[in-house]
């Protein structure tokens, strides 16, 4: 961005002539620009990311708070001196504008429904919330401090309740997965909140909401449900997210009844999900690899799965998941199988 074009944003005076700034940022940098060396220029990095959050801060710049989140969220790919940046305000804004940032103490302790702003202010939000705090432990650490997580888990309660679902879910889920994996107290938070039972509930929701495969319908006794590409990918940051949520301070912590009956309430939804079809092999692939994953991280739980499921889930894992080797000319571990994927988690020095 050229030094004449940031003077013009600072100055905030002029929303048309702002506007075109910013979509000509975005359309020369949205699909391949990862580095911005000339903001190392005359201190230009610093006085742009000012500016751009002091019209996110300006009611009558209203008309140009989406571009400006998507400007934010382009320069976010760029890691220089994000560190020093970043300030704890900057960050409120940006949780404020994805509504997880506007809700009461009382509301809080009830997790009721949390009040959006309109669709490309809130989704544009949470995507810079992802970008930065996926670069910047600065970021995680003022996320840490506010109330993020309580109002991550009152909204896995309402998305039922917002136009645009799967937009917003597909990066809240995002973030939540950032967070849960690299800040332990937000892990500890969400698990507190009961995180994981919510994430089971989402997941069904999709379950619920996908359509039957009508190709397999007549040929297969097992329901087989067809993934939309979005709804597979918020699976995945689920499953992603329920996976940090279930990782253990060590080996000799038991795992409790809580666990046990929380997994019992999962894996009819694991089954479904094994069963589903999305768009390509690589979805599929990649749900089944997730999935693998959230077993194998608990291996007490899951071993509770096969002892305590009801019949027909004993029967799956048995004769699909972990069926008898017949090929002995291969070992377990090799193939691209759930099964040989679950052999070679369950036989590296990671999880053995």
């Amino acid at each position: 961005m050229e030094e004449s074009d940031i003077e013009q944003l600072c100055n905030g005076n002029n929303v048309e002539e702002i506007s075109r700034i910013l979509q000509n940022f975005l359309q020369n940098n949205e699909t391949s620009t990862f580095a911005f060396p000339s903001l190392m220029e005359n201190n230009r990095r610093v006085i742009l990311w000012t500016a751009l959050f002091q019209l996110l801060q300006r009611k009558e710049c209203q008309l140009v708070h989406a571009m400006c989140l998507a400007a934010i969220r382009i320069l976010s790919r760029d890691k220089t001196d994000l560190e020093n940046l970043l300030c704890e305000k900057w960050i409120t804004v940006l949780i404020e504008k994805a509504g997880l940032y506007n809700i009461t103490e009382r509301e809080a302790e009830s997790m009721v429904s949390i009040k959006l702003l309109e669709k490309d202010i809130t989704v544009e939000a949470v995507k810079c919330l992802c970008n930065i705090s996926f670069n910047s432990e600065a970021a995680r650490a003022f996320c840490a401090d506010t109330d993020i997580a309580q109002s991550l888990v009152a909204r896995l309660r309402i998305y039922k309740d917002i136009p645009f679902k799967d937009d917003i879910m597909l990066f809240d889920m995002k973030l939540l997965f950032i967070l849960t994996a690299l800040r332990h107290d937000i892990r500890a938070k969400i698990k507190e909140l009961h995180g994981m039972d919510y994430l089971i509930s989402c997941l069904n929701e999709i379950i619920l909401e996908a359509p039957l495969n009508s190709e397999n319908a007549s040929s297969s006794s097992v329901m087989q449900y067809f993934l939309k590409d979005v709804k597979h990918a918020i699976a995945c940051d689920i499953l992603k997210a329920q996976f940090n949520l279930i990782m253990q301070s060590g080996p000799e912590e038991a795992v409790g009844e809580y666990e046990e009956a929380m997994f019992l309430k999962l894996m009819p939804i694991i089954t479904a999900l094994l069963n589903s079809q999305s768009s390509s092999e690589e979805k599929s692939f990649d749900l089944h690899n997730n999935i693998a994953n959230l077993l194998t991280r608990n291996m007490d739980a899951l071993q509770s799965l096969c002892s305590r499921g009801c019949r027909s889930q004993r029967k799956y894992l048995r004769q699909v998941v972990l069926p008898p080797l017949r090929d002995v000319s291969l070992p377990p571990e090799k193939g691209t199988a759930l099964r040989n994927q679950l052999c070679r988690l369950l036989t590296t020095p990671v999880t053995s």
